[in-house]
C-alpha cells in the first residue's frame, strides 16, 4: 500500500526559506517562487517533518505518513538545523 503524503504552505506563511533550506529529500520539495517558498515536488517527501518541525510561522503541515515518522528530534539535530536557516 503506498502512502500518500502531503504537504502543504499554509496561508499565513511568511515567506522564509527555512522549509526550502532543511529539505533532505532528493529532490528538494520546495522552490523558491517570487521569494516565497512554494511545494513543487510532493512525490518527494518522505515525512520526515524537518520543514514542519523548523517552520518559524508553523505555516508547513505534512500529512499521510503512519506514525512514527519524523527523525528523532533533540537538542544537537535542532541546533544544527538551526545553523542551515
Amino acid at each position: 500500500m503506498k502512502r500518500e503524503i502531503k504537504v502543504e504552505i499554509m496561508p499565513w506563511c511568511k515567506g522564509c526559506p527555512v522549509c526550502y533550506n532543511v529539505c533532505p529529500a532528493p529532490k528538494n520539495v520546495f522552490e523558491l517562487v517570487d521569494g516565497k517558498p512554494k511545494v513543487v515536488r510532493p512525490e518527494y517527501c518522505f515525512g520526515c517533518g524537518l520543514c514542519e518541525e523548523l517552520c518559524p510561522a508553523k505555516a508547513v503541515k505534512v500529512t499521510g505518513y503512519r506514525e512514527p515518522h519524523r527523525l528523532p528530534f533533540n537538542t544537537t539535530i535542532t541546533s544544527l538545523a538551526q545553523k542551515v536557516i
